[in-house]
């Protein structure tokens, strides 16, 4: 992490009388200098005789924490007018860390306070030393305040040193704290596919100089980027910033921390939420026909167009091919799903479409594609539009019609298939009895009727599939038919 800028401030000017030096000598050079404990107070005397000798005082430092370092001194001098104690701040190897600041004087003991940011919990020194031919006598302990939120574990500098992310887990971290390492990477893995949803919380500590945010840029598994979702700072106070990317599709992803604009000092913590489709992912790959997966009958597969899917099953009785597909949205979209259907000659023999819901609520959409005789299939489905969309396709086992009896009675069940209720209505006699039972054979329900010429039955508690409602009239007469409940 490099500073571009630091500030200082002398906060006041109280009188105050020195302590005892302290100072150990020889502390001339960097390679001398006094260890100075944080809130430990020590003093010493400066000296710079004309045409002579420079007396400079050297200090090491190791901070506790990052953050802003505030150091009070007390001064005076030997003259009889107003001067100061001159202070540089040092890396270990004797770059400057910060521009020459001081503290002020006067015959008489005077005290000021000065405040300088972005500083490292890493050894730095001090150089205390005067201008013109006198001598300063000081007295100054410094303390750190450290920023809002805690350090990232280091070192994760690049895409290879990323740190993992949890969903719904705050992680802090802090960019640009003097000569420390400058930006954050973390990885991020989507289990599936959805809206992406990052939030983060950031400040820095106010010196007046800085502006800018933080450039929070989501990177896809070869490093390029995603999505910008720059972050807001708050000097001296946390601005929170929420963006999301619609649609995301499942994999490693790598969240980008890094200063936008100059200054330095920033802390900051992060988290992210992925809020999944409805639906869930197909098995990739299946975008051509020649890894088309098998798709079983009575069996719903999920999926999520990102690129085409194709599938291939098997009809195995006569009659239409009956295909639901169960669709939604992410957001808000215009746009629909294309459905194909292919013979086992892979030629195009239906083109239409299915209209998914909006915001993640599924509609159901019911193709029948003329097929009269046992075959293989092939079904195409893609998106036309940019927006994100999951599906949930399936296929009845057997062929079932909105008008299927046996017996002497003849009776209509609608809607069938139907996601929920089904009404049975008796076109020659009234009811007596109806009887639900599963392919298996098992009872389901047995409801008495007292003649009534239609019944209403509510499905929605019982799972998708094929059901057989066996009907008697008042008259005796039998009649049974197949029910298709779809999701």
């Amino acid at each position: 992490m490099r500073p571009s800028h630091y500030a200082f401030a002398i906060l006041g000017l109280l009188p105050c009388a020195l302590q005892a030096q302290t100072e150990v000598e020889p502390n001339d050079n960097i390679t001398q200098a006094n260890f100075w404990p944080e809130n430990t107070p020590v003093s010493g005397t400066s000296c710079y005789t004309l045409g002579g000798t420079l007396d400079q005082d050297w200090y090491m430092l190791v901070p506790s924490e990052e953050g802003k370092i505030t150091v009070t001194a007390t001064a005076s001098n030997n003259t009889t007018g107003f001067y100061g104690v001159a202070m540089q701040f040092y890396q270990p190897d004797g770059t400057t860390l910060m521009w020459n600041t001081g503290v002020t004087s006067n015959p008489t003991p005077v005290t000021s306070e000065i405040s300088t940011y972005c500083f490292p919990n890493d050894t730095i020194y001090l150089n205390v030393y005067v201008g013109l031919d006198h001598c300063e006598y000081y007295t100054m302990s410094y303390i750190m305040t450290p920023p809002a939120f805690a350090d990232d574990a280091e070192d994760n500098d690049d895409l290879s040193s990323a740190i993992p992310l949890t969903q719904n887990t705050w992680t802090e971290g802090r960019l640009y704290f003097a000569f420390d390492d400058g930006d954050d990477y973390y990885s991020v893995v989507l289990p599936q596919s959805g809206r992406y949803v990052q939030t983060v919380e950031a400040t820095y500590q106010s010196d007046g100089g800085m502006n800018g945010g933080i450039n929070a840029q989501l990177l896809d598994i070869n490093g390029n980027l995603a999505a910008n979702l720059g972050a807001q700072l708050g000097a001296d106070t946390i601005l929170t910033t929420v963006n999301e990317v619609v649609c995301a599709g499942p994999g490693t992803y790598y969240v980008h921390m890094a200063w936008s604009g100059n200054g330095c000092g920033i802390a900051y913590r992060l988290k992210w939420e992925l809020q999944p489709t409805i639906f869930g992912n197909d098995p990739e790959p299946n975008n051509t026909a020649s890894v088309a997966i098998p798709l079983l009958p009575d069996v719903p597969q999920e999926g999520f167009l990102g690129d085409p899917d194709w599938y291939k099953l098997f009809k195995p009785y006569s009659g239409d091919l009956q295909l639901t597909v169960r669709g939604a949205f992410m957001a808000t979209s215009t746009g629909n799903m294309v459905v194909q259907v292919f013979n086992n000659a892979q030629q195009l023999i239906y083109n239409g479409s299915a209209t998914p819901g909006q915001n993640n609520v599924p509609s159901t959409t019911l193709i029948t594609v003329p097929a009269s005789i046992p075959d293989s299939f092939y079904v195409q489905v893609f998106n036309n539009s940019l927006d994100c969309a999951s599906y949930e396709l399936s296929y009845a086992s057997e062929y079932v019609g909105i008008e299927e009896q046996t017996g002497m009675h003849a009776m209509t069940i609608v809607p069938n298939p139907s996601p929920d209720r089904f009404i049975f209505q008796s076109q020659v006699q009234g009811l007596s009895r109806i009887q639900i039972t599963d392919v298996e054979g098992r009872l389901l329900m047995d409801q008495k009727l007292n003649g009534d010429s239609y019944f209403t039955w509510d499905a929605s508690d019982l799972h998708a599939g094929t059901y057989i409602a066996r009907i008697l009239t008042l008259n005796g007469t039998t009649s049974s038919s197949r029910l298709v409940r779809i999701p």
